[in-house]
């Protein structure tokens, strides 16, 4: 029986197991399995008892050495894992290779190691400096130092501060009793005072005892930040501590339905209640985020300052969002490394698929940038490969129509600095004008022959156009001053604003200043701002005006009715051709030119795939839809065509149908949209169900990338904002776009409650 007992209490590469430790030094991972393989071998206890009792055995000598570990829980993991360790080796006991025996010499040779149990922070909790040392020692090989005796000095020193804290817990019992007993008197005298009605009035309530401890700062109760509340806060800015000031001043104001001492209104309260409401309402958002519509996918970079990182630079960030119908979602702006193709497909891919919409994304929104549209390696081609399918490329048509602009206004200024110096110097002089006194072109015969014809028809659009709601206030600048450039007067009378942006980003500021510097031309001399000599003055002045007239007329005759229609998807086809004709007729051979070469580099809306937007387009005629559908069907198209055509020479000979080939058919497999409407007749199709349907998908998609700008102007408006954390930064952004759509206008009438 004796011998059995030996022979099992020998463990295999550690030795003969102990029931104890020293208590002059940090137990070694070999001490620590003999302690373990004792109480599992011997006494025959389960791993996890054994685990737990040799835990509570090394847990004292560490707290001997007054060195704080890690929690109790995780110590039992840390021995599971030594144990599963030796565990490992045993299973191959009988292999014999080089391998083996290196692993099972390793083993060995740590078993003299120290048994690591400390805190992670170890070294900054620990106060005193000759601990510190202990703890490094014995983390060496060899394990240099050990345990002395107790220190008598700092015993001493714990004596004395646990005898504080006793005295304190004295008084506060104290305290509380006698509060107690007052609270006691009080209710009997009160009770006293009722049946003894003619005597209450003299009694006196008695007073706690002023040697007793004083009473604590009674908090609050009620939460005052619901979601809605911390959703205000956040649209508006307004940080935690300015919120509190607020509620506390409503509060003592007596507008609260509870009294100001029951409210939860300190900042950090404050603070901590809008951190959470951030995250529940941006996790349930994500989770409620399901459409079961076709989806466009719109993105647009931009640098700005980096707020959330430990620098001061710069950095690009892309906001992502998707549209269909009755859909406008952000999806997120994140921050980017860089702003090169491979990075920001990565961007919009990672949101695609955290917010699974592998299967939704059908489209792309995008600026006509190099980084975007590149054939090699652009965003488009990436995405449209790692999504493993072909996708509408909606290029965006407000940005097409900024290049045009851009080329026109160049003809003059072809200087590449940020601002336009010109424009800032009308503008520095605008206090000066007198705003009554303006000259239309209707006053100058040199611009009336260019306008007589198109004059009453372009202030008509201008007037419809002005009736709706524009939510760009530039937008509707351009507008009023075609009007008044024309000669007529705006629904709210004639009044001009005063001179904005002058940056050369800011494309609709050539449109605007143009015109409002040709109108007010006798009051801003020019030429009383240049240096040289009178005759080159004179020269450099006409050619400003020239220049500022050129394109006032190429903006108000042509260019506005093209802006303020080319957001419609499904007119987007005609609209390109009527436009592309209109500048090639145009009376101005130089400004025709460089337009008309400009925009042929963009021709995608005439495309083989995209022209079938016009089938939904009501202003195409019956005939022209019946050429289309005909052409859908005999007319070979390329098995993979391209983006967007070459350039028109000849546009006026062409037509709509011209454009149409049988792959025009793949923008219904795009769209997974029924074309069975296309075996009708044309003047049968209003009543098909299927083209019914196909046109609500259609008009859906947006051929203008203002989405993305929404998002950069919001990213910019909150960039350096409330919080400096990444993740913070886009719950915030989540929140305020809740609050937005949720609360469109502050009126009063609103209820929240819905």
């Amino acid at each position: 029986m004796a011998k059995s007992t030996r022979k099992k209490a020998e463990i295999w590469l550690i030795g003969s197991t102990e029931d104890h430790f020293s208590y002059a030094k940090l137990p070694t991972r070999g001490q620590v399995l003999k302690v373990l393989f004792n109480f599992h071998t011997l006494r025959n206890q389960s791993l996890d008892d054994s685990v737990k009792e040799t835990a509570a055995m090394v847990l004292p000598i560490w707290e001997r050495a007054r060195i704080p570990t890690k929690a109790r829980n995780h110590v039992w993991d840390r021995l599971r894992h030594l144990h599963k360790e030796w565990q490992n080796l045993k299973k191959s006991i009988s292999r014999t290779s080089e391998t083996e025996d290196g692993k099972r010499e390793a083993f060995k040779d740590s078993l003299e190691d120290l048994f690591d149990i400390a805190h992670s922070d170890a070294m900054t909790i620990i106060k005193i400096e000759e601990d510190r040392q202990f703890l490094k020692a014995q983390r060496e090989r060899g394990r240099r130092g050990s345990m002395a005796g107790i220190d008598v000095k700092l015993s001493k020193q714990e004596t004395r501060v646990a005898a504080r804290s006793a005295a304190l817990a004295e008084r506060m019992e104290r305290y509380r009793a006698s509060t107690a007993a007052a609270a006691t008197e009080v209710s009997v005298l009160e009770k006293s005072s009722e049946e003894e009605a003619s005597s209450s009035s003299s009694e006196k309530e008695p007073e706690p005892s002023t040697s007793a401890w004083p009473p604590k700062r009674r908090r609050g109760t009620i939460s005052v930040v619901t979601r809605d509340v911390a959703a205000a806060l956040d649209r508006t800015k307004t940080s935690s501590r300015k919120a509190s000031h607020i509620l506390t001043a409503l509060a003592v104001s007596n507008l609260c339905a509870a009294p100001a001492g029951e409210l939860i209104i300190s900042p950090s309260a404050i603070h901590r209640a809008r951190k959470d409401s951030r995250a529940a309402l941006a996790a349930e958002i994500h989770e409620s985020f399901d459409p079961k519509v076709p989806l466009t996918i719109h993105w647009d970079g931009k640098i700005m300052p980096d707020a959330t990182g430990t620098g001061r630079g710069c950095v690009d960030r892309l906001p992502i969002m998707v549209s269909g119908k009755e859909v406008t979602k952000l999806l997120a702006i994140p921050k980017l490394q860089s702003g090169t193709a491979a990075v920001m497909s990565d961007a919009c891919l990672v949101e695609i698929r955290r917010w699974g919409l592998e299967d939704r994304i059908v489209a792309m929104c995008f600026d006509t940038t190099a980084s975007n549209t590149g054939c090699k390696g652009g965003v488009c081609i990436r995405l449209e490969t790692e999504l493993g399918k072909d996708l509408l490329n909606l290029a965006c048509r407000h940005h097409i129509s900024e290049i045009v602009l851009e080329k026109v206004f160049s003809l003059h200024d072809s200087a590449r600095s940020p601002k336009l110096e010109l424009f800032v110097h009308f503008r520095d002089f605008w206090p000066q004008i007198d705003q009554t006194k303006y000259r239309t072109a209707m006053e100058d015969k040199d611009a009336v022959q260019h306008i007589t014809e198109i004059r009453d028809n372009v202030i008509s659009f201008a007037l419809q156009q002005l009736s709706t709601d524009h939510y760009r206030d530039d937008y509707k600048e351009l507008l009023e001053l075609t009007v008044i450039f024309l000669g007529g007067i705006p629904p709210k009378g004639i009044k001009f604003r005063y001179p904005g942006a002058v940056h050369r980003a800011r494309w609709m500021a050539r449109a605007i200043y143009a015109i409002k510097m040709w109108l007010f031309r006798d009051q801003y001399p020019i030429q009383q701002r240049q240096s040289s000599e009178r005759a080159s003055r004179t020269s450099y002045s006409q050619k400003v005006w020239n220049h500022l007239v050129r394109v006032s007329l190429f903006v108000t005759t042509i260019y506005v009715k093209y802006w303020f229609t080319c957001v419609s998807p499904k007119e987007a086809p005609r609209n390109d051709l009527e436009f592309l004709k209109a500048i090639h007729t145009y009376q101005d051979k130089e400004v025709s030119q460089v337009a008309s070469t400009a925009f042929s580099r963009h021709l995608w809306y005439l495309s083989e795939t995209l022209v079938g937007l016009s089938l939904f387009d009501d202003s195409v005629t019956v005939n022209e839809k019946q050429r289309m559908v005909y052409n859908m069907q005999n007319n070979q198209g390329s098995d993979d065509p391209p983006k967007r055509i070459p350039p028109i020479h000849d546009p006026l000979t062409k037509a709509l149908p011209d454009f149409v080939s049988t792959s025009t058919s793949k923008i219904f497999r795009i769209l997974g949209l029924d074309d069975s409407f296309l075996e009708r007749d044309p003047q049968q199709w209003e009543s098909e169900q299927s083209y019914n349907e196909a046109k609500d998908i259609i008009s859906a998609l947006r051929v203008t990338n203002d989405l993305a700008e929404k998002g950069v102007a919001l990213m910019q408006t909150f960039n350096e904002a409330l919080v400096r954390n990444e993740e913070e930064k886009q719950f915030v952004l989540q929140m305020v776009e809740y609050h937005r759509d949720k609360f469109p206008k502050a009126l009063k009438g609103i209820n929240y409650d819905e």
